[in-house]
């Protein structure tokens, strides 16, 4: 009894029976008709639909939505009921959109940024008496990926709105809004 070699796959061994390959291969064809029918159900429904479209095309009718042509059943969509929702539209932080998908920024929110970053730090002065620079990013008062530049116009605008510095150490340095002495408000946040 000699091997057949005529194949790449010759030496090895036999894996699978001879009818568990007739059953792949029945699944396998069975797989592919159902794919080929589905694929032709989907090219009829195309193209139908494409008649639909240039029916209404020439009335100029403009189709909105899927549902004015087909329906849910045909989709193979189920029913869908929605709940009616009342809302308060004097509520401040209701927004009506009246079109398109996205609505636009409140206007009295300030954007991400050094600003917003400064009346963050300021927030926290005002909290705790004062702000050391080296939390601000572990307190989430800045962003873990600021550049030195966003820092020291971020400094500007402390400074402008009247916070000032006090350096505790060769690293540290200590904000705070007082008319006191920098050292006396620095230690007194520390207790």
């Amino acid at each position: 009894m000699e091997k057949d070699d005529s194949s790449a796959f010759g030496g090895l061994p036999k894996l699978v029976s001879h009818g568990d390959l007739n059953e792949l291969k029945a699944l396998i064809q069975q797989t592919q008709f159902d794919l080929l029918t589905s694929i032709e159900s989907l090219a009829t429904r195309l193209s139908n639909l494409e008649k639909l479209f240039y029916q209404n095309e020439d009335s100029k009718e403009v189709i909105e939505n899927v549902f004015d042509i087909v329906s849910r059943e045909e989709l193979g969509l189920p029913e869908n009921p929605r709940e009616e929702i009342e809302i308060d539209y004097k509520d401040d932080e209701v927004r009506i959109v009246e079109s398109g998908f996205t609505a636009p920024p409140p206007e009295d929110v300030i954007p991400e940024g050094p600003e917003k970053w400064a009346d963050n730090i300021i927030g926290e002065i005002n909290e705790s008496g004062g702000s050391i620079n080296l939390y601000w990013k572990r307190r989430g008062l800045i962003p873990s990926d600021v550049s030195e530049m966003q820092k020291v116009e971020v400094k500007k605008i402390l400074e402008q709105r009247g916070v000032k510095e006090y350096k505790a150490d060769k690293m540290r340095r200590f904000y705070y809004i007082s008319e006191d002495e920098g050292a006396d408000v620095y230690s007194a946040f520390l207790e």
